[in-house]
């Protein structure tokens, strides 16, 4: 199926990587899911300077207006490292193969130019399609991004959305198109194009 041990999913924001991530792993013996949205915010927590959360943002959120989009970046690109490097200590299975590890990357990972060079290590590599006006819907439920213009905030997610939609096209090695699927179609879709 995946012989580097990866199988990494990237797509914009509120596309489901995380769900869909969880889904495929079920379905795989040994599979593991590193969502690396929950790896930066746990990481920074127990090297304890990222504070204890407040509010109703979400815990990446909190962490890119606390670090702002440059360090968030290097911050991103040092926890796709690390993820890397920990595969490598990962015992294998029964029959002398790693066991499968499912990545999951947030929405911005493709505007990372030292992430998306990490991430070749960890092919293939699915972005998951959905439409970008059900995406702009999800991402406003709790308040405008930081990365949004508050001015203009559906227009700026669209064009942000058409422009990372190039950039996923290109890293991608396959485009698995997840609109209007429940969480475990999307999974059953995915297992079936990559075995």
């Amino acid at each position: 199926m995946c012989t580097t041990g990866f199988l990494t999913l990237v797509g914009l924001k509120h596309v489901g990587k995380t769900s869909i991530a969880r889904a495929v792993a079920a379905g795989i013996p040994g599979a593991r899911v590193r969502d690396i949205d929950e790896e930066m915010v746990r990481l920074a927590r127990e090297e304890e300077w990222f504070p204890a959360a407040n509010g109703t943002d979400p815990p990446v959120r909190r962490l890119y207006r606390f670090l702002g989009p440059r360090s968030f970046a290097s911050w991103e690109a040092e926890v796709i490292l690390r993820v890397l490097r920990s595969r490598a200590d990962e015992p294998e299975q029964e029959q002398g193969t790693p066991a499968l590890w499912i990545v999951s990357t947030g929405g911005g990972v493709c505007d990372n130019a030292r992430a998306v060079e990490l991430l070749e290590r960890s092919r293939p590599i699915l972005y998951l399609w959905e439409d970008p006006s059900v995406l702009y819907r999800r991402v406003i439920r709790r308040g405008i991004p930081a990365f949004l213009d508050e001015n203009d905030p559906k227009g700026s997610f669209m064009r942000l959305a058409e422009r990372r939609d190039r950039t996923y096209r290109t890293i991608a090695d396959q485009v698995i198109n997840v609109s209007g699927l429940a969480v475990e179609e999307s999974a059953r879709l995915i297992l079936e194009n990559t075995r």
